[in-house]
C-alpha cells in the first residue's frame, strides 16, 4: 500500500512539471487579450489576438485545473481524478502540444527541431517543451494506472453523500446546462484542427484555423473536465471541487467568453444598445448576449451553494477528500 502510495506521489510530482512547463507559453498567448477586439472589423487573419487570447486562457484553466486536481483528489488515489488527467493528456497536451503540423513531420524535420531548441529559444524550444510535457503526462498516467483503475470502490476520496443539497443540485443543472450550451460552438471551432497546424510552430503561412483549432479544443476539455467534477465530486459536496468550478468560471469562461467583448472597454449604453440590438439583428450583438446570459448562470451556479462549500458544511466537514 505504501509503494503505491508513493507512485501516485511521484505521478502527481510528474503531472506538476508537465503543468509548469506550459504556464508561459499560455499566459503570453493569454495575455494578448489587451490586442483582442471582436469588434474590429478587420477581416480575422489581421486579429491574431483574438483567438490566440482563448486559447491561451483555456489552456491556463487547464493547467490550473489539472494542478488543483493533482495536489487534492488524485494524491488521495480518488478514482475519477484519474480520468481528469487521462483527458488533459490526450484530449489537451497531445493535440495541442505533439500535433503541430499535419502531415506528421518527418525525422529529418525532428532532429534539427530538437538540436536548435537546445541551442536557443524560439518556436523549436516551445514545440520540445510541449512533446516533453506531453511525455511526463504519459509517464504519470501510466505508473498509478493499477492503483487507480484496479482497485476496489470505497477507497480514500470516493465516498460523499448518498444525495446532495438542493443548491447544490441546482447549481449541477446549471452548469451542465451551460456546459451544454456552449459545446456546439467549441466542436465548431475543434472541427478546423484538419484544416490547421493547430500550435503555429514553425509554420511557413499561416491561416485562421490554426489559432481557432487549439481554442476550441481546450475549451472542449475544460468542459469535459467540468461535467466530470461537477458530477462525481461537485454533486457529493467535496469541497475542493468547488475551487475548480471557480477556476472554469473565471479563468474560462469569463476572459473567453466576455471579457473579449468588452475590450476596448465599451460602456454601460453601449453594452446596452448591443442587448436591444440582439432583439431584432444576430452577428457579435446577439453572440454577446447569449455568452452573457450563459456566463451569468455559471457564476448563479457557482454561488447557489457557496456558503455550504466555504464553510464546510455537511459532508465537507467530515467526509473523505472534503478538505480543500
Amino acid at each position: 500500500m505504501k509503494i503505491r502510495h508513493d507512485v501516485v506521489a511521484v505521478s502527481s510530482v510528474l503531472v506538476t512539471v508537465a503543468l509548469l512547463i506550459q504556464t508561459q507559453v499560455m499566459w503570453w498567448a493569454a495575455v494578448s487579450e489587451c490586442e483582442a477586439n471582436p469588434w474590429d472589423p478587420r477581416p480575422v487573419y489581421y486579429r491574431f489576438a483574438d483567438c490566440w487570447a482563448p486559447a491561451g486562457f483555456a489552456s491556463l484553466a487547464v493547467l490550473s485545473v489539472g494542478l488543483i486536481v493533482a495536489w487534492t483528489g488524485y494524491i488521495k488515489r480518488v478514482r475519477w481524478t484519474w480520468f481528469v488527467m487521462l483527458l488533459i493528456a490526450w484530449g489537451w497536451a497531445f493535440p495541442i502540444l505533439v500535433v503541430q503540423e499535419r502531415p506528421w513531420r518527418g525525422m529529418t524535420v525532428l532532429v534539427p527541431t530538437f538540436v536548435e531548441a537546445l541551442k536557443e529559444n524560439g518556436g523549436s524550444r516551445i514545440a520540445m517543451e510541449g512533446f516533453l510535457s506531453f511525455l511526463l503526462l504519459v509517464v504519470a498516467l501510466v505508473l498509478p494506472a493499477k492503483a487507480f483503475i484496479a482497485r476496489r470502490h470505497g477507497g480514500p476520496g470516493d465516498s460523499g453523500r448518498a444525495h446532495s443539497a438542493p443548491q447544490t443540485t441546482l447549481s449541477c443543472l446549471a452548469f451542465t446546462l451551460a456546459f451544454l450550451t456552449l459545446t456546439p460552438a467549441m466542436w465548431r471551432a475543434a472541427a478546423t484542427a484538419p484544416e490547421s497546424s493547430l500550435t503555429g510552430v514553425s509554420l511557413s503561412r499561416f491561416s485562421f484555423q490554426d489559432c481557432f483549432a487549439p481554442a476550441g479544443i481546450a475549451s472542449l476539455v475544460v468542459i469535459a473536465i467540468g461535467l466530470i467534477v461537477t458530477w462525481a465530486g461537485y454533486f457529493r459536496g467535496v469541497r475542493w471541487t468547488w475551487l475548480v468550478m471557480f477556476v472554469i468560471v473565471w479563468v474560462w469562461a469569463f476572459p473567453v467568453f466576455i471579457l473579449p467583448y468588452l475590450h476596448p472597454w465599451r460602456g454601460v449604453e453601449t453594452i446596452a444598445q448591443s442587448f436591444a440590438s440582439s432583439i431584432s439583428e444576430g452577428g457579435l450583438e446577439r453572440n454577446f448576449v447569449l455568452v452573457s446570459l450563459v456566463f451569468l448562470l455559471m457564476v448563479l451556479a457557482l454561488a447557489l451553494p457557496a456558503k455550504t462549500f466555504i464553510l464546510g458544511r455537511g459532508e465537507a466537514q467530515g467526509g473523505p477528500g472534503a478538505r480543500m
